[in-house]
């Protein structure tokens, strides 16, 4: 995977061609990724990515919820919880 900047395909869109992956930055941060397609079905990848971003996400949450310490609370804690999150709506 290779990082290449948004000046660099503003200037030459091929750039985009010489890696499976590249990454796009924009003022040094990375803002996409371009994924090379050659003989796979393009929905059978777009559910593989999807579904990856899916996974990465819900691990956040659980390290989110042991720093937090929610892995510890009972039912009766999670409804409480709730409760007070709809009251102040």
């Amino acid at each position: 995977m290779r990082m290449v900047t948004s000046r660099e395909i503003r200037q030459n869109l091929a750039v985009l061609w010489k890696e499976d992956f590249e990454v796009i930055t924009s003022n040094g941060k990375p803002v996409a990724v371009v994924v090379k397609v050659e003989d796979e079905d393009i929905f059978t990848l777009e559910k593989a990515i999807r579904s990856a971003k899916a996974r990465i996400a819900l691990e956040k949450l659980r390290r989110y919820s042991m720093e937090k310490g929610f892995h510890k609370l009972s039912e009766e804690g999670i409804n409480e919880i709730v409760r007070e999150a709809r009251s102040d709506m």
